[in-house]
């Protein structure tokens, strides 16, 4: 049953569907129903899927982590590496940091990504004379708002599995429920990042065909005239804003006798009380007439 196929004329179908093969036959009588419920979302999940995650601080702090190596991240199709040059004690010996800008002021460490509701930032500790990691810290990107510079403070894990750990949502919360894994907590990480928005020069790494190409030598080219930035915000036409809101208080009565208070904290627009519609599906299912071969 292909629901785009049944419901493209009519929101509730219910209908006689013949029963074929297995070990009866007859017929089966379903009733459809989609509808939409309204539902407000957090900021984190009403996010951009491109953009790119960077440093806001100078360094990359690890507390109750001492050995001395170099640091390499990795995200959905980008990496980068802090080399071990970079990496120094703390004045109390407790842990260990790395200076993530270089001579210049720039930042060592920018990793472009594509799906960011699916990809994390995996961090790898590797010590010398060792080929694989020591140890693993992992956060993910959806936990992050967009263009908001957030304090980030995770586990640092050593495990046994460390393909496993970082190809799986674990978290704090949750990685004493995995089974047939070991998982040991050695320590924190600590420092300063956000996820920006939109597009950069970044991600020319993603080019591999016309389309990519095309993509990037667009936002080159409107970057160039002054017509793209390298941080993206949700902007409107003042008339088309105007009228998106006058669109939410028509025909909502509750809505619209509201004061004007009321009408903002619905109408933010800072994410925090946008409205989305999603889906809901229900279906009634009644057999009849199925008897054995």
């Amino acid at each position: 049953m292909k629901l785009s196929d049944i419901l493209q004329t009519s929101s509730q179908v219910t209908r006689w569907y013949p029963l074929d093969g297995g070990i009866g036959f007859g017929r089966i009588r379903i009733s459809l129903l989609f509808r939409c419920i309204e539902t407000r979302l957090p900021p984190k999940q009403l996010g951009w899927d491109v953009g790119t995650f960077e440093f806001t601080s100078d360094k990359i702090l690890a507390t109750g982590f001492s050995a001395n190596g170099k640091l390499k991240l990795r995200t959905g199709g980008s990496s980068g590496k802090i080399g071990r040059a970079q990496c120094k004690k703390t004045e109390d010996g407790d842990g260990i940091y790395w200076d993530v800008l270089d001579e210049e002021g720039n930042n060592r460490v920018r990793l472009p990504v594509k799906y960011r509701y699916r990809s994390p930032v995996i961090f790898e500790f590797h010590s010398a004379n060792k080929r694989g990691s020591d140890a693993y810290a992992v956060i993910w990107l959806h936990h992050l708002e967009d263009n908001k510079e957030e304090d980030v403070n995770i586990p640092i894990w050593k495990t046994d599995k460390g393909m496993r750990l970082t190809q799986n949502y674990i978290t704090e919360e949750n990685f004493k429920e995995i089974p047939d894994i070991r998982i040991e907590e050695i320590g924190r990480l600590h420092f300063r990042g956000r996820f920006k928005t939109g597009m950069d020069q970044d991600h020319s790494a993603f080019v591999t065909d016309n389309d990519s190409r095309e993509t990037q030598e667009t936002w080159e080219a409107c970057n160039s005239d002054g017509v793209r930035d390298t941080i993206v915000t949700k902007e409107l036409p003042e008339a088309v804003q105007e009228l998106h809101d006058q669109s939410l208080t028509q025909g909502r009565d509750v809505l619209s006798q509201a004061d004007e208070g009321e009408k903002q904290k619905w109408m933010a627009k800072d994410g925090t009380d946008v409205r989305t519609r999603k889906a809901q599906f229900v279906l009634f299912v009644i057999f009849s007439g199925i008897s054995s071969l």
